[in-house]
């Protein structure tokens, strides 16, 4: 967006998953783990701050205007706008060798979890645009016997 600068949300989430895994033997001392499966959660808490160059004159060094909101909430009670819930699927694999796991994992959303974007930016650019959450990890674990 040409008129936000340096946004940043934060979205804390309390997640529910359930996978199906299975743990596969590659040899004598090495294992390959694949899991996935839905999660559902719901959004806990968030900020979502930036600035947004402003044109008449603010008092401010860099002419800008700065904003922190709640990240979930009604844009129009001066929320950014997210939903609370959130659902999608995760898959993951990993490698083990002894007791040293290395893993992967994806998070991808199947909810649009913020439509109200276009009652704030009516452009062109974003008239289909509809985030959704994504979230990718890596590990690296080591199992204690």
């Amino acid at each position: 967006m040409d008129y936000v600068k340096n946004a940043k949300m934060n979205e804390l989430y309390l997640q529910i998953p359930v996978r199906i895994a299975a743990r596969l033997p590659l040899g004598k001392d090495y294992h390959a783990s694949l899991n996935a499966g839905p999660y559902i959660a719901c959004g806990v808490g968030g900020k979502t701050s930036g600035s947004i160059p402003y044109y008449h004159d603010t008092g401010s060094s860099d002419g800008n205007r700065l904003f922190k909101i709640n990240t979930f909430g009604n844009v129009l009670e001066n929320n950014a706008g997210n939903r609370r819930l959130d659902g999608g699927i995760i898959v993951g694999i990993a490698f083990e060798y002894r007791r040293l796991i290395i893993g992967a994992e994806a998070q991808v959303g199947l909810v649009k979890i913020n439509q109200q974007l276009r009652q704030v930016i009516d452009t062109e650019e974003f008239h289909n645009y509809l985030p959704r959450n994504f979230a990718s990890f890596f590990t690296v674990g080591y199992k204690f016997r």
